[in-house]
């Protein structure tokens, strides 16, 4: 359709920065020309308190915000396949 398109892509470490996600998603999106740029989002707790609230599990409660250096890694295997990053 070659609609221009941002893709949002959030970084939760060890669940969504695994280098093969990370390289499969990248391969996948630099086939495609309607990309103007890759927005990473940093995982962050600030909802956490919505789960305790409900009285549900919160699945990544043990999880901590990724580092500068864990979002610069993410960033540079998008640019590595040609693609604008915005972190």
């Amino acid at each position: 359709m070659a609609k221009r398109t941002w893709i949002r892509f959030v970084v939760v470490p060890g669940l969504t920065d695994v280098c093969g996600n990370v390289e499969g998603l990248a391969q996948f999106l630099s086939g495609m020309k309607n990309i103007e740029k890759v927005e990473l989002l940093p995982f962050h707790k600030m909802g956490e308190y919505k789960w305790e609230r409900l009285g549900t599990d919160y699945a990544l409660w043990q999880t901590e915000p990724p580092t500068q250096k864990q979002m610069q890694q993410v960033a540079d295997v998008f640019r590595k396949h040609d693609l604008s990053v915005e972190i």
